[in-house]
């Protein structure tokens, strides 16, 4: 497995640029790129990048499909999951009503 690969796919995954992994994980814009340019970021960068993401490690080397295999919910679900995720409090709570909404709605049908 190629990790700065995966670690590319996180960032793109989650909307995020060097400078928020940098703010997250507590270090440089310049770090951060250096680290997704080497070949293999090193298991500590690793682990300081999955707390800041709130992500376990064995998340990261695996990919996203076996890990919503691992669920047992659809790649998509995953996705979505995630981004749920990252939303402030008032935010989750917006997007969950409505979600159970259109839930509500279909099965009604």
């Amino acid at each position: 497995m190629d990790y700065t690969k995966r670690l590319k796919t996180i960032m793109i995954d989650r909307k995020l640029r060097q400078e928020d992994i940098a703010k997250m994980v507590g270090t440089t814009q310049q770090a951060v790129s250096t680290m997704i340019n080497k070949r293999y970021p090193n298991l500590k960068e690793i682990e300081k990048i999955c707390d800041a993401l709130g992500m376990e490690i064995w998340e990261f080397f695996l990919p996203k499909d076996k890990i919503a295999k691992y669920y047992k919910i659809s790649p998509e679900a995953y996705t979505a999951a995630q981004a749920i995720d990252l939303l402030n409090t008032e935010q989750r709570a917006a997007a969950l009503i409505m979600i159970a909404g259109y839930l509500s709605a279909v099965g009604k049908k």
